[in-house]
């Protein structure tokens, strides 16, 4: 027995020493020239596990010699793209780099592959693009810039010129704040942007949870400062410009609906003139009067109904409400004061008014519920020019149009545009009516006057 274990004791034993040393064989027991040898009987499947056994073996299994052979033999009838110059290859067959460098025909085979199974990965964020606002560049003609906010509270800032064949548009910049978990939870109550405003080189974004913000891009967005207001005003429009005869300074007007009293809703206005370094005045004002704030006989009626949609283009601020009716305000501005004072109330729509667009320029309010628009003359005291039905019964198409909500609107010189959502009945439409529907049931709908 004893000499049994001394002969066993002599005999060479697999120590962990040795099994170590076996295990990872790898590493220098073949040179590069065998591993790729080897590796070139493997399938494309083989070669994606190799690389997760060491950093050579990762580098080895990235050869192009290894990958172009697959991809010839795989994708040759198939019409790809062109390979890029040799000097624009990743690493060489051979490479005594240590570098882990992404292999050229690696990515086509894997573009390819990816084509023919239907594999694909989808890089939207999830982000919802929640208000626009369009500015005309002055300095260039059809020359446009267009600000985009997001349910994350970012914004993006694209320019594009109308005069060429084809469109194209160019992202000038991309913003994405940093948010807290809490915030992130609730991106869509708190954080998402509720309106926008721009004056380039600056943007003004409000969100949901009244938080007033100013960013100058220089080119990256650069936040100037940061207002925020523990009471949530609703609706809310924000309109930005340079004030005039002054270089370098802006003029931000924040157009809100307000609570008065105990069941009253009214008008307010706050203006901040800032530079592109800090604010530099800030004062606001409402349509209040002191008889409104309680409810005595002098309070007025109309001030008691809920605010629908708001809308502000100097001097005029519209508003819709609850009862149908649109009010008109005019807002004095001087160094002095800041005044809101009420003008008229117009009548003549049947359902409540969600969408409202207003030019002083040309004097002319559009507004839209769900059975139509009417389009207003505000330089004839606000005489309804015309009325414009979404629906007609004497309609000589087929096209079925749904009565919706209008939830926006815009025009220009010799079209409007709405988006509406949310279906009620089918009937006809007008022919001069262009209609486009979305997959998620919203519809934007085009009056041309061509």
């Amino acid at each position: 027995m004893i000499k049994y274990r001394r002969r066993q004791q002599q005999h060479p034993t697999l120590t962990n020493a040795s099994v170590r040393k076996r295990i990872n064989f790898t590493a220098g027991l073949l040179s590069d020239e065998l591993v790729l040898h080897i590796f070139s009987f493997l399938t494309a499947a083989d070669l994606i596990r190799c690389t997760k056994v060491n950093t050579k073996w990762l580098r080895l299994s990235n050869d192009e010699m290894l990958w172009k052979p697959l991809f010839l033999n795989r994708f040759r009838t198939m019409r790809t793209t062109l390979p890029a110059p040799r000097s624009q290859w990743w690493g060489n067959c051979g490479s005594s780099s240590k570098e882990v460098r992404p292999s050229y025909w690696k990515s086509l085979y894997r573009i390819n592959h990816n084509w023919r199974i239907g594999n694909s990965r989808n890089t939207n964020d999830g982000r919802i693009i929640t208000c626009l606002k369009l500015e005309t560049d002055p300095d260039r003609c059809h020359h446009y810039r267009l600000a985009a906010g997001y349910d994350n509270g970012g914004f993006t800032l694209w320019a594009f010129d109308t005069a060429l064949p084809a469109f194209e548009a160019t992202e000038l910049v991309i913003h994405s704040p940093v948010m807290s978990c809490h915030e992130s939870n609730h991106s869509s109550s708190s954080t998402a942007v509720e309106a926008i405003g721009l004056s380039f080189p600056v943007v003004l974004t409000c969100t949901k949870g009244m938080k007033l913000s100013a960013y100058h891009i220089d080119p990256s967005p650069r936040l100037i400062y940061e207002l925020q207001s523990p009471i949530r005003w609703s609706p809310i429009v924000v309109e930005l410009d340079q004030c005039p005869y002054e270089s370098g300074r802006w003029r931000a007007m924040a157009c809100f609906g307000m609570p008065v009293g105990l069941n009253g809703y009214s008008a307010g206005i706050q203006e901040i003139v800032f530079s592109s370094k800090a604010i530099i005045s800030s004062r606001h004002c409402s349509a209040v009067s002191e008889s409104d704030m309680f409810f005595t006989a002098h309070s007025r009626p109309e001030s008691l109904e809920p605010m629908t949609a708001l809308v502000y283009s100097e001097p005029y601020l519209m508003t819709a409400h609850a009862n149908n009716t649109i009010k008109q305000y005019c807002v004095v501005r001087s160094k002095e004061k800041l005044e809101l004072n009420f003008i008229q109330t117009l009548y003549g729509h049947t359902s409540k008014v969600h969408a409202l667009a207003l030019n002083t320029s040309v004097g002319r309010l559009v507004s839209g519920d769900r059975y139509g628009l009417k389009v207003w003359d505000l330089a004839q005291n606000g005489k309804p020019r015309f009325p414009m039905a979404s629906a007609s019964a004497a309609a000589t198409t087929s096209v079925d149009i749904p009565y919706r909500d209008m939830r926006w609107l815009q025009f220009d010189s010799d079209k409007i545009v709405a988006a509406l959502c949310g279906d009620r009945r089918c009937c006809g439409s007008d022919t001069n009516d262009t209609i486009f529907t979305s997959p998620k049931g919203v519809q934007v709908k085009i009056w041309s006057f061509c």
